[in-house]
């Protein structure tokens, strides 16, 4: 979340809290959470959550990237970034 700035309120539906944060570049991110969910003695619980369109991959607390491989999403306490698509035209090595 480093050198991103929130451009908007983070917004609650429920107990799953979604804020957006925009790139110096322009590009998208969304945290997300559940602060329903917990974890006890390392194991958390998580809920289904609908990622919207535009973005590919997360990256979690770890800084560990990975890609969604469906449209949903198990988030639980603990915050992860979804990282939007890239664009072949945008995409610098």
């Amino acid at each position: 979340m480093v050198g991103k700035v929130m451009t908007k309120p983070c917004s609650a539906g429920g107990t799953v809290y979604t804020c957006e944060l925009t790139a110096a570049d322009g590009s998208k991110t969304l945290a997300v959470w559940d602060t329903a969910m917990s974890c006890v003695s390392g194991l958390c619980s998580t809920s289904a959550f609908s990622v919207p369109s535009g973005y590919s991959s997360y990256l979690d607390l770890a800084n560990v990237s990975r890609t969604l491989k469906s449209g949903t999403l198990h988030i639980g306490a603990k915050p992860l970034l979804l990282l939007p698509r890239i664009r072949r035209a945008d995409w610098k090595p």
